[in-house]
């Protein structure tokens, strides 16, 4: 798709096929990989996304949501054994450091109308990531040097 924003995410063909089309949402991409043979039940979901930037933190968690939805939605199109526990990687722009919703939303697996981005509400209701477990930041487990 054309767009000033649109993410784009590279692959080796001899390593991974593309499994079912891309899915463009509001400034995300999804794709859908199946690494090495006989491995159709295991999918790779790649959520590459740059997010709104500036005072837009409301629209940053929708973009979250909207993305894991479509990776959760495209694991069941897959029939994949469980797919509210795909193999997914969330990686591009945030947008905002560690403590921004579209992190915290990710890592913690809820958002409410309590956390504030901005001085401000980053949601009306409580919301939930779709998926059956929370994500983690992999920066977030590497030990750096004292």
């Amino acid at each position: 798709k054309k767009g000033r924003f649109r993410p784009a995410t590279f692959w080796r063909t001899d390593r991974c096929r593309l499994v079912g089309a891309p899915m463009h949402k509001d400034r995300t991409l999804l794709t859908t990989f199946q690494v090495g043979e006989g491995a159709a039940d295991r999918n790779w979901h790649v959520l590459n996304c740059h997010l709104q930037a500036g005072k837009q933190g409301p629209r940053r968690a929708r973009q979250i949501l909207e993305g894991v939805k479509a990776s959760v939605t495209q694991a069941r199109k897959l029939k994949e054994q469980d797919p509210t526990s795909p193999l997914l990687i969330v990686c591009g722009d945030f947008n905002g450091g560690e403590e921004c919703g579209a992190v915290r939303f990710l890592e913690d697996g809820v958002i409410g109308p309590e956390f504030l981005e901005d001085g401000e509400p980053v949601t009306s209701k409580m919301k939930s990531i779709p998926t059956s477990e929370v994500l983690t930041d992999v920066v977030s487990l590497i030990e750096r040097p004292a």
